[in-house]
């Protein structure tokens, strides 16, 4: 018998349509199946994801088709180009693009063949082909995975922290004064500060156990992403969108960026970046308290918004720093979860030569991936 060849290929309009159509079963939660649509078109028209910024992917073969002759769609799969940085360990730091893979789909009737591993498989081998060939420059992907840690890691992907925290909604003060509360203009400003913030904090010298420092960056544009989809579906559900992104402590040297999910089967506050510029300094016992002063600040700030928008399931923050957990300890009902099955962190190091070849896996190096909170996720 001769073995099947596979391809992956860039699906047509109709193609993407139809596929949508099939997904929104799974994940269409509280919208219309037009609803749904008209939010995946207009998905490609962010300034993140215009022109190029997300690309679809389908896995194809010859031998399968349709009863009308056109190809069979097997699985189906996209990534975001999104901004990150890299320290590697011969001291060279690097601003390149990565790619976050997402929205793994394989339609009902062909399920349980392994067409999304093959669809997975010979995209990275594509990516890697890209890199090798200085065609691209993309030293990592990234995705999410939602069945767990095993099945993505066994195709390069390997799984990293995925640690959230929990805090439950409460009424709270209202802040006094407006500059607490973070608008789109302040945002601008604040992601160029934390930008050179993480550039700092990457460019350290990496410890010898360690081949690379990687970490996404905060873009306007990416954090425009993620409140763009959000306030898509606030709008439909209760006629509104926030205009208000997070909360700044009045000292300017820490802050929360947010977006609220108000669906019914999520309906969280969602911290997409937690920034503390004072983070690995070393601070008097006066300036140390009024830290961990900030920090619960913007915690109960965060737990009232989740409050006056009556987000049920509260506030959630992901892999938050030690500081952060400590001072949460402090708050009734707060927790610390580990995610073992849905919305893993799982990174792929794509290598540009030989010696880059099983940097972060066969080495026993591993590649630290700072800033993993959820402004990354896609």
């Amino acid at each position: 018998m001769t073995k099947e060849e596979f391809e992956v290929v860039h699906p047509t309009e109709k193609e993407k349509r139809s596929i949508w159509r099939q997904n929104f079963k799974d994940w269409g939660g509280d919208l219309t199946e037009q609803q749904y649509i008209d939010r995946e078109i207009r998905g490609q028209k962010f300034p993140l994801t215009q022109k190029g910024g997300i690309q679809f992917f389908i896995l194809v073969s010859p031998s399968q088709k349709n009863e009308d002759g056109t190809r069979k769609v097997l699985s189906y799969c996209e990534y975001i180009v999104k901004p990150a940085i890299v320290n590697y360990a011969d001291g060279r730091l690097e601003e390149v693009n990565s790619y976050a893979l997402g929205s793994v789909f394989t339609p009902t009737d062909c399920r349980k063949k392994g067409h999304a591993k093959t669809m997975l498989k010979l995209l990275g081998q594509k990516i890697d082909r890209d890199v090798r060939t200085g065609l691209k420059n993309i030293p990592f992907t990234v995705l999410y995975s939602d069945v767990g840690k095993e099945f993505y890691s066994r195709l390069g992907w390997h799984p990293h922290e995925s640690h959230h925290l929990h805090l439950p909604p409460m009424a709270g003060p209202q802040f006094s004064t407006s500059h607490n509360y973070i608008d789109a203009m302040a945002l601008q400003d604040l992601c160029v500060i934390d930008i050179a913030h993480i550039k700092t904090l990457v460019s350290q010298p990496l410890p010898s156990n360690v081949s690379a420092r990687i970490s996404f960056l905060p873009t306007s544009y990416v954090l425009d992403w993620h409140e763009q989809r959000s306030n898509y579906v606030s709008m439909i559900k209760s006629g509104k969108s926030s205009c208000l992104h997070g909360l700044q402590t009045t000292d300017g040297r820490m802050w929360i960026v947010w977006t609220h999910w108000v669906s019914n089967r999520h309906r969280k506050l969602v911290i997409l970046r937690f920034v503390d510029l004072d983070e690995g300094q070393v601070l008097d016992s006066a300036s140390e308290a009024k830290r961990r002063e900030n920090v619960k600040l913007l915690l109960k700030g965060a737990q009232r918004e989740a409050y006056d928008w009556d987000l049920a399931k509260g506030v959630e923050m992901w892999n938050p720093t030690p500081l952060v957990r400590e001072v949460a300890a402090e708050i009734q009902g707060s927790s610390v979860v580990e995610r073992h099955q849905s919305s893993i962190p799982s990174l792929r190091w794509h290598p540009r030569n030989q010696s880059e070849v099983g940097v972060g896996v066969d080495e026993g190096k591993e590649i630290r991936w700072v800033n993993n909170e959820f402004y990354s996720w896609c």
